[in-house]
């Protein structure tokens, strides 16, 4: 990022953020719900310097600038916040699609606890609880609109016949 802009020419602010999020941030995003609730601080730590960097290129501040500081001039959140945010939001989807459907058990699923940190879920209902959100209740969800799961899992053909026929249902198979 540092080859795109200097103090006085190159990518404006606007630009050099949109590339942080774009290239950046959504790479330390990917799957961040599941594995950033258990991962160390150290883990953390390294992402969050990363940030930080960009943060300063981003607002040409210096490195003398607090760090708070410096993230709300680049209008950034501090990755393990957003980390939290995204264990709540795949929480919460997970819980409006119907009862039938195999990632809603995942949602209420009680799995032995084995790190000492805790779990996706775990963070997940720690940022729920603290905000009114748990208090609220939930719409159920189905994002292909079919009906439950088990109806559309009735409905797949299964040989090649009834594809045919599903596809053109006044010809007769050869």
């Amino acid at each position: 990022m540092q080859a795109l802009c200097g103090r006085s020419w190159g990518c404006d602010r606007e630009d050099m953020c949109m590339l942080y999020l774009v290239y950046m941030h959504s790479a330390a995003d990917y799957c961040a719900s599941a594995w950033a609730p258990s991962a160390s601080s150290s883990q953390l730590h390294k992402i969050e310097t990363t940030q930080q960097a960009a943060a300063r290129v981003i607002t040409n501040c210096t490195a003398s600038t607090p760090t708070d500081s410096l993230l709300v001039e680049a209008n950034l959140q501090p990755f393990a916040i957003h980390a939290e945010e995204l264990a709540a939001m795949a929480y919460e989807k997970l819980l409006r699609l119907p009862p039938d459907n195999p990632r809603h058990t995942i949602a209420n699923y009680e799995a032995s606890k084995r790190l000492k940190k805790g779990s996706w879920r775990t963070a997940a209902l720690d940022t729920i609880q603290g905000t009114s959100l748990a208090s609220l209740p939930r719409e159920w969800y189905d994002p292909l609109h079919r009906g439950t799961f088990s109806q559309r899992l009735s409905s797949i053909p299964s040989s090649v016949s009834e594809c045919t026929r599903m596809i053109e249902p006044n010809s007769s198979v050869k």
